[in-house]
């Protein structure tokens, strides 16, 4: 121990020296470190005085008090924040002392660590004495974060007993202290609380509305339902919004079709909480809301209403939305279709598929396809004979290239045969149709049919939508090694023509990083594609290391 009580004041090995005397709990470390206390100087000191208030060493308090008014700025603050470490009675009295006289950039160093010593003071049992200061403290006129430091305090000690004080703070405080104590009152679990926010709540600027509202939905009590409800003709757009969002959380089924027309009648962002909220909605008969008001509904009502359908994916409203997605009206026309993708069974495949004998447009068409697929894989391919039999059934040239898409993008192994044959039709919206199809194949099988056609199509386009498609397939995972992966990349190569398709193959090659993938990259860094071979060059040979 002597030595090291040498060590401590000579530089090169004074943090050393302090550093082992903190872990020995012997008093004759502590009585080293006080000794050393009024020898040592600049950062030999203040490194002495922190270790002091590391051990707790209350012993060392009447030597720090005086420290913490020393004209040496980092000793003055080492002595400040010590003493709120050693947080005993003494400590708490001098730091109390030094808040009625510190000034400058020292006061806020007093300010928190007269505040670690009102917790030290908890953590060692004197609550009351805790307490009384955090009181204190927070009726002062101490800076905001200071008073919510007390804030704070008084609430982990009174807990529900701080209700009333805190509420006070949400009605009458600034706006940081505000914040704070709603969040610590929303976290108080008594009944009593949603009483009291719901009370101060009118008398608060729309911000401090919003963080009301928010901290209620928290608490999840369904007793804030009214306050959500009442603040959806606030004339604040921000409190309006706060409303909606607590609503799909706390409210039931009597909010479902105000929901939906504030959605079908506002603008975001309040069309944008109304909906998700009318999609969140948990309590019991909200399905039943949308799917009983659908029919009598507005137009735009109802648009919203559909949407529902799907998004809270309500299966027994299928049958409405066939039938809705023959309205007279576009929009409702156009979001039934799209529902459909979430709630049609394998029952409703064929009046899907009449649907798309009947579409008029492309864009119905793909929301109708997006809709066949989607119950095809949402039910393991059960009725996917449906559409392959529908493939051969129809004379439809544009109903047969949707099918054959459908076809591609459920990638049952039973269409694969259809799409191989529909490449050899006499029409080339079939045999582009077939391409899409094999380009949306789930496995790498079709490789040597788009490969085929990208050689031998008679059809620019098609050779090229071929090629893409090829390309894609590559990248599928697969059992090949990478360098046979390469082999086919180079092949496919050779047929691209632009630079677009070209550069779409080095970004691809990283991903099968080995020496023949770089020797691949490094044969097209001459010329318009020399940046994007380079970059593959690095990033393949980086892969490889």
């Amino acid at each position: 121990m002597p030595v090291l009580a040498g060590l401590l004041i000579d530089p090169p090995t004074s943090d050393m020296a302090r550093y082992a005397l903190e872990r020995i709990s012997a008093p004759e470390a502590g009585d080293a470190l006080r000794g050393s206390l009024s020898k040592a100087e600049g950062k030999e000191r203040v490194g002495v005085i922190n270790s002091l208030g590391q051990r707790r060493d209350t012993q060392a308090v009447a030597l720090l008090v005086p420290l913490a008014t020393n004209p040496d700025q980092p000793t003055a603050v080492a002595a400040v924040n010590a003493l709120g470490r050693i947080g005993d009675t003494a400590s708490l009295k001098a730091l109390a002392e030094l808040r009625t006289s510190a000034t400058g950039p020292i006061r806020e160093s007093v300010l928190d660590a007269y505040v670690r010593c009102l917790d030290e003071q908890v953590a060692k049992g004197d609550q009351a004495q805790a307490l009384a200061g955090y009181r204190e403290l927070y009726s002062s006129t101490e800076p905001a974060i200071t008073r919510i430091a007390a804030l704070r305090g008084i609430a982990m000690l009174e807990g529900p007993k701080a209700s009333q004080t805190l509420a006070e703070a949400v009605e009458k405080g600034d706006e940081d202290v505000r914040a704070v104590a709603i969040g610590l009152l929303a976290a108080i679990p008594s009944p009593e609380v949603t009483g009291l926010l719901t009370g101060v709540y009118p008398k608060l600027p729309p911000r401090g509305r919003v963080q009301v509202l928010t901290a209620l939905v928290t608490r999840g009590d369904s007793a804030a339902a009214p306050l959500l409800v009442g603040a959806l003709k606030d004339g604040a757009v921000e409190v309006r919004v706060a409303g909606l969002e607590g609503i799909g959380k706390l409210g039931d089924s009597s909010h479902a079709l105000r929901l939906a027309e504030i959605a079908a009648n506002s603008q975001d962002p309040e069309r944008a909480a109304a909906r998700l909220s009318l999609y969140r909605l948990k309590a019991d008969g909200v399905d039943k809301v949308v799917l009983d008001k659908l029919n009598s509904a507005g137009s735009k009502v109802k648009v919203e209403l559909i949407r529902a359908t799907g998004e809270r994916r309500i299966d027994s409203a299928t049958d409405v939305l066939l039938t809705a997605a023959k309205d007279s009206n576009v929009d409702v026309r156009r979001e039934s279709r799209r529902a459909l993708r979430e709630t049609a069974q394998t029952q409703h495949l064929p009046a899907l598929l009449k649907l798309l004998d009947e579409a008029k447009t492309g864009s119905e068409r793909t929301d109708i396809e997006s809709a066949l697929v989607a119950t095809l894989k949402r039910y393991d391919m059960a009725g996917i004979q449906n559409v392959t039999s529908a493939v051969g059934a129809t004379n439809n040239v544009e109903t047969k290239a949707s099918l054959l898409i459908v076809t591609g993008r459920a990638g049952d192994p039973s269409g694969l045969g259809l799409l191989r044959a529909a490449l050899k039709d006499d029409e080339p919206t079939i045999q582009r149709a077939a391409i899409l199809g094999l380009t949306e194949w789930p496995t790498p099988e079709p490789l040597p049919d788009l490969l085929n056609t990208a050689k031998t199509s008679a059809v620019r386009s098609h050779q090229i939508l071929a090629l893409r498609g090829y390309f894609r397939l590559v990248g599928l995972r697969s059992r090949r090694s990478r360098a046979e992966s390469v082999q086919l990349i180079e092949e496919g190569l050779k047929l691209a023509q632009q630079d677009d398709e070209k550069k779409a193959v080095l970004s691809m090659l990283p991903r099968f990083a080995s020496p023949e993938a770089l020797k691949l990259a490094e044969s097209l860094k001459e010329g318009p594609l020399a940046e994007e071979a380079q970059l593959a060059i690095e990033r393949i040979k980086k892969s490889m290391q």
